[in-house]
């Protein structure tokens, strides 16, 4: 899936083939038709530090995802949906520009953060369903 900065186009990008979670290896857990509803950027800058190179902020940011999943694990199988939201997702990124030896350009991050305001899943299948609400 191609990660494009238009919000219009990346609203239109699904994911169908198969995604393997890392932290649920044991479960064989895999979503599928990951489908992006809304990707917001109200608020973006990019700025110059002098002597260096950039800073990217990204201040604000909403996504809204849906997709379905399947679980199989010996005696568990389970299919079904899950929803999330993301609001309030601030990113900033430094970036050092330069070239290196042979002269080609080169980029590279000095410092990066992340902050995610709110987060809601909403998980459902044929044993039931899970709700993830943040607490405050």
């Amino acid at each position: 899936m191609a990660w494009i900065m238009n919000s219009k186009v990346i609203a239109k990008q699904s994911q169908p083939e198969c995604l393997s979670s890392p932290h649920l290896q044991f479960f064989f857990l895999s979503s599928y038709s990951l489908n992006i509803h809304s990707f917001q950027l109200p608020s973006s800058t990019i700025a110059p530090i002098p002597g260096t190179g950039l800073k990217v902020t990204i201040s604000n940011a909403f996504a809204e995802l849906t997709g379905d999943w399947k679980v199989k694990k010996r005696w568990l199988k389970d299919h079904g949906s899950f929803d999330l939201k993301v609001e309030g997702l601030d990113i900033s990124v430094g970036l050092k520009l330069g070239s290196d030896a042979t002269g080609r350009p080169m980029a590279t991050t000095s410092d990066c953060g992340a902050h995610i305001s709110d987060v809601h899943v909403h998980i459902s299948g044929t044993l039931g369903y899970v709700d993830f609400v943040p607490i405050a």
